[in-house]
């Protein structure tokens, strides 16, 4: 205020800065950081729902975040994810053979070594709540800044587990069958069946009939000229196709040196 010499106000002074632009500055960013909140709210919601085990790892391997199904998946809080619980030592990452993962080979220390992504990468999950093997296959992605430098590593993985013991039940399956059709006391034969070329023959075939399993293999019954009646091979192929098997029906082979081996033949379809 300006006053006289009576002290009466007879005048005032101010002074104004012009803040338009700091404002509209300041709205921006009150903008963009409640979008990036959207935004990020949006991503988490989208890992919390996805059915794929997710973990983001920091540069020194720490982990940022995780989702719901990588902790279901192995096994672990979300707290012992972040470090703050301790995991039970029984813990671990497996190989295919069952012995135990190195940690260099853990997938965010193999990703940072490699210095690249890699997928479909399988390991196996020792967990102390499961009598089996936990399998998943594993998924990495490198993820730089704008200098090239590792932003974050993230870990995806899924559970493969029926996967894996389905697998293992057919190859158990295989075995025990190549073991029955090897050993059986009677003459056995796959053939295919488009085709009619034989796959394989057992050793009772060989003993029976004179030929060797390689002068077999490869072969049809028409190149060997196994059948005494070609009228035989021909009820044979009628009666598989009309019914899709074979049950005890007889018939005459001829064995390689000439004699006959009188025969009850039965086939399926495997």
């Amino acid at each position: 205020a300006i006053r006289d010499k009576n002290e009466e106000i007879t005048g005032l002074w101010g002074a104004a800065q012009d803040i338009s632009e700091s404002k509209e500055i300041a709205e921006e960013l009150f903008i963009a950081k409640e979008k990036a909140e959207e935004s990020n709210e949006k991503y988490l919601n989208l890992m919390d729902s996805l059915g794929t085990g997710v973990v983001l790892h920091a540069p020194d391997t720490s982990i940022i975040l995780s989702n719901p199904k990588a902790c279901e998946i192995l096994g672990i809080s979300p707290e012992q994810m972040q470090g703050k619980k301790a995991i039970d030592p029984q813990w671990r990452f497996v190989k295919n053979d069952g012995t135990d993962l190195p940690l260099e080979e853990y997938p965010v220390n193999k990703a940072l070594s490699l210095m690249k992504s890699f997928s479909d990468h399988f390991i196996g999950i020792k967990r102390p709540d499961r009598k089996y093997i936990t399998w998943v296959n594993v998924n990495a992605s490198l993820v730089f800044d704008e200098n090239n430098n590792i932003k974050y590593v993230t870990i995806s993985f899924n559970d493969t587990t029926e996967q894996k013991q389905a697998e293992q039940s057919l190859k158990e399956s295989e075995e025990k069958f190549k073991k029955i059709f090897k050993l059986s006391p009677v003459v056995m034969t796959l053939t295919d069946i488009e085709t009619g070329v034989y796959l394989d023959v057992n050793e009772i075939f060989s003993s029976k009939l004179g030929f060797t399993r390689d002068e077999v293999i490869g072969t049809k019954s028409t190149d060997l000229d196994l059948f005494i009646s070609p009228s035989a091979r021909e009820d044979i192929i009628r009666l598989f196709n009309e019914q899709g098997f074979i049950l005890n029906h007889e018939f005459q082979l001829r064995r390689k040196s000439g004699g006959i081996f009188h025969s009850i033949f039965s086939s399926y379809i495997i």
